[in-house]
């Protein structure tokens, strides 16, 4: 079911999100309902298309949260999504020392940018949706867009960590227009 998305200030993007507990009983029938929900709400967002969702940003505190990749479709210069990542309970593992400053936009701040210092390189450890460990290396777009979503986990907004104001999406070139 399509989810409403939790826009800033609503309190709930400060909360800090709980770990999924496997071993609870009907947890993995939860977290499949969850995750589908999630799945149908990051795929309605189209103009501009969604990056990333953490399950927070539809009001279920929970360390959950789906990454896209995109490329660049060079004769369109429309963004397509080539692989998503479902994380549960993700957990940094280690962070590059060398960061990049990007702009970065949020579902939870419809249509505002702003540019955010990440890291370039990261490496976190996850449960997949049946609760088995899991590792990932990311770089570039794939990285920013994890750290995006883990600080919301941690109830961080991106607003918090922007170099400078938040822009409108009028002011950006259109090939920067990502939500995460």
């Amino acid at each position: 079911m399509v989810k409403k998305i939790v826009t800033y200030p609503n309190p709930i993007l400060a909360l800090t999100s709980q770990k999924i507990d496997f071993a609870k009983a009907g947890s993995i029938a939860r977290l499949k309902t969850l995750v589908a929900d999630m799945a149908e709400t990051i795929n309605l967002v189209k103009d501009p298309p969604a990056a990333g969702l953490s399950a927070i940003q539809i009001g279920e505190t929970v360390r959950v949260l789906i990454a896209r990749d995109f490329v660049y479709d060079k004769d369109t210069a429309n963004a397509v999504a080539v692989k998503s990542y479902l994380l549960v309970n993700p957990k940094y593992i280690s962070l590059s020392k060398e960061q990049v400053a990007d702009w970065e936009g949020c579902l939870s701040f419809p249509n505002q940018y702003g540019k955010v210092l990440r890291h370039k390189k990261i490496k976190i450890k996850y449960q997949d949706d049946q609760g088995a460990e899991q590792r990932l290396a990311a770089s570039g777009f794939l990285a920013r867009v994890i750290q995006h979503e883990l600080d919301h986990l941690d109830g961080i907004t991106f607003n918090t960590k922007a170099i400078g104001k938040l822009i409108k999406g009028e002011e950006l070139d259109t090939k920067l227009k990502i939500a995460d």
